[in-house]
């Protein structure tokens, strides 16, 4: 009897550990379930944010790599239209030039045009002064040859009698201004005459005499015969020739 009810207290005592057990773990079970389950919840909503992230990096990347190639065409073509605005540019200063070039011949053939109608000729009568152009050129230039002969046949004459007759009627050398002085441009060793660039403008006067001069030394002395505004004809004086004067000889007064 006694045994028994040893062991129906054996039995309540364990089985009230037992229940208490229960109680104190099964909040505990419950609470790690609770948190087992937020934390794979938190996990699954941490790798969809980041798939959904990697997902964005991936679409940003791949529009990155479309905008840089639309960048590289864009400096392609960019490259192309200023190619071709510079072509563009350089065919319009060509254009302009060639328009500039076209108003001025524009204005040559209005301005020979005016001349034309000045004139007051007819076309037959321009076409027969062309015709006769040659003809009368070379008439002109035989006269002038001509005339060049006999100047200088006169002004070798006139220096020879000078020479040879000092007594003469012929006027006495003038007095040229101080300091004039030139250069010989030409020189007709014939007739014994040359050509100065002392004028009537410079002071040059008919019978005046100037010295020749060649590296500083005395080549002779001339007296002027004629005069023209820019130039003078003058004979080499023979009694002072000591050598032939040539082209860009000084002359100046003595």
């Amino acid at each position: 009897m006694a045994i028994k009810i040893l062991l129906i207290l054996a039995l309540l005592t364990g089985g009230g550990s037992i229940a208490v057990s229960h109680f104190m773990v099964k909040p505990r079970i419950e609470k790690a379930e609770k948190e087992a389950k937020d934390n794979l919840q938190k996990f699954n909503a941490e790798t969809a944010a980041k798939n959904r992230v990697q997902g964005e990096l991936n679409e940003t990347k791949q529009t990155l790599e479309t905008t840089k190639s639309e960048l590289e065409t864009t400096k392609t073509a960019l490259a192309g239209k200023t190619k071709e605005a510079e072509d563009a540019t350089a065919l319009a200063n060509q254009r302009q030039g060639e328009v500039t070039k076209a108003n001025a011949e524009v204005a040559r053939v209005v301005k020979e045009s005016e001349g034309f109608f000045a004139l007051k000729m007819t076309i037959a009568q321009i076409e027969k002064l062309r015709e006769d152009l040659p003809k009368v050129t070379k008439e002109r230039d035989v006269f002038t040859a001509e005339n060049k002969v006999l100047q200088t046949r006169v002004n070798g004459l006139v220096n020879k009698l000078r020479e040879l007759d000092k007594n003469s009627l012929i006027a006495p050398p003038v007095r040229l201004p101080a300091g004039l002085s030139g250069k010989i441009i030409s020189v007709d060793p014939r007739y014994e005459f040359v050509i100065i660039n002392v004028g009537g403008k410079q002071g040059a006067l008919v019978d005046g005499e100037m010295v020749i001069t060649r590296n500083g030394e005395m080549v002779g002395k001339l007296r002027i015969s004629t005069v023209e505004p820019d130039y003078s004809v003058a004979n080499i004086i023979l009694s002072w020739k000591k050598k032939d004067a040539v082209e860009g000889d000084t002359v100046l007064v003595q």
